[in-house]
């Protein structure tokens, strides 16, 4: 199997980190390029009456991107970024699918609200609703 494109979601917690700086290390090691997704979740539109990030929230995003950018340029890897918005499951692994990627690398448990036993409840759903091989860093 070669791993051409490595799908990397950050949500700015330090086991997000872990599985950049462990997606960028594979990356630089076997020739691969990222793409670094953040996924801003959103209730859905008929519960809010709409859909908007507050200047502080994009900001926010903005810094972590940044410093996410920086661990990869450090490695030298090639990457791309993306922030999209929705459930953020759904997300990764929409964006894996449709990017045709090789290889998700993803953070065992994130900011999420609900904590799963051993795994987040997004790296759970992405691990069962992904078509491809997911690293999950601790």
């Amino acid at each position: 199997m070669k791993i051409t494109k490595i799908l990397v979601p950050v949500d700015g917690s330090a086991n997000s980190l872990r599985g950049l700086e462990a997606a960028a290390s594979l990356a630089s090691k076997i020739g691969s390029s990222v793409i670094l997704l953040h996924s801003v979740y959103e209730p859905s539109r008929r519960e809010t009456g709409g859909s908007q990030i507050s200047s502080e929230r994009g900001a926010e995003i903005r810094k972590m991107m940044d410093n996410a950018e920086a661990v990869l340029q450090k490695a030298g890897v090639q990457y791309t970024k993306t922030v999209i918005s929705g459930d953020v499951g759904h997300s990764v692994v929409r964006v894996a699918h449709s990017k045709k990627v090789d290889m998700i690398v993803i953070g065992s448990r994130g900011r999420g609200a609900m904590r799963e036993v051993f795994f987040g409840s997004t790296t759970n759903y992405v691990v069962h609703a992904s078509k491809v091989p997911v690293l999950i860093v601790k």
